[in-house]
């Protein structure tokens, strides 16, 4: 009985990794698809020129991050096991998160600048800048933001990988619970918290360092 017991535990331990390699794998196959279809210096005009590798790695947390796994055709393409559909189900979720990632870091910029314009603008009064506030003040879309941009800065130096950049997008932008987690990438839920509780070791360094330049 006991014996039993050992095997079915060293069992689920190999399947989790194996689970999330998978990720990983995926991961950089649509990493690789997305830098080919956005190289570095490619957009020369328009508030987008030089942000190439924000784009990308906005795309590709977006798409890993929950975008692919509710793609019909790409849930479709997995349970027939078919490598080719699999492919131009990820060619095309590829293509679409770039554009709508265009789009909103375009009107991020955007207002941005609308809003440098309007404070140089001003001749008296002051407004206070969501690092002068305590993170429990912050606005919703400012502590996403936040948590974001430092999940890119980490994987950017290594202390964090894509997968769990989009790990982190499914709970963060898409609000998902750890269960659905889970159930989206087909782990457990304890393997699924062990990558979150990694990530919560991480991030508040990155805010940490993020919040210092901007003082």
């Amino acid at each position: 009985m006991s014996t039993k017991k050992t095997t079915k535990k060293t069992k689920s331990k190999k399947l989790t990794k194996s689970q999330f390699e998978e990720l990983e794998t995926i991961t950089k196959k649509m990493d690789e698809m997305i830098r080919r279809r956005l190289p570095d210096g490619v957009i020369e005009t328009s508030v987008l020129k030089g942000l190439e590798a924000e784009i990308r790695q906005e795309a590709l947390i977006m798409s890993v991050g929950g975008f692919l796994q509710e793609n019909e055709g790409y849930k479709a393409a997995r349970k027939r096991k078919n490598p080719v559909a699999i492919e131009h189900a990820m060619e095309r979720c590829a293509a679409l998160t770039l554009r709508f990632c265009k789009i909103r870091i375009a009107s991020r910029m955007t207002k941005l600048r609308s809003r440098e314009t309007c404070m140089a603008d001003w001749k008296v009064g002051s407004c206070q800048h969501p690092s002068q506030l305590e993170p429990s003040e912050w606005p919703s879309e400012v502590k996403t933001r936040m948590i974001m941009d430092a999940v890119g800065k980490a994987v950017r130096s290594g202390k964090l990988s894509k997968a769990n950049a989009a790990i982190t997008s499914m709970i963060c932008i898409h609000g998902m619970k750890v269960n659905e987690v889970a159930l989206a990438w087909n782990v457990s839920e304890s393997a699924a918290y062990q990558q979150i509780q990694r990530i919560r070791r991480v991030i508040p360094e990155i805010i940490e360092q993020i919040d210092s330049n901007l003082h």
